[in-house]
């Protein structure tokens, strides 16, 4: 967990017309969704997020795909 303010996490949202939008979401602390942004990939491109390390100043997050 980053010591800094937001907590980041993975969702694949379906949206509307039945597409999936995988995305990485920014969370406070106090549980209120602060941002987020889509990754440029598609789900059936086999692509699988396995994890996110922020580093020690929590000012950069690496996604393991």
């Amino acid at each position: 967990m980053p010591n800094g303010s937001l907590v980041a996490g993975f969702q694949n949202r379906k949206l509307p017309n039945g597409q999936i939008q995988p995305e990485i979401i920014f969370w406070e602390r106090n549980g209120l969704r602060h941002g987020e942004f889509v990754l440029p990939y598609k789900p059936q491109d086999a692509a699988k997020v396995i994890g996110l390390e922020f580093n020690a100043e929590t000012t950069m997050l690496a996604i393991h795909i």
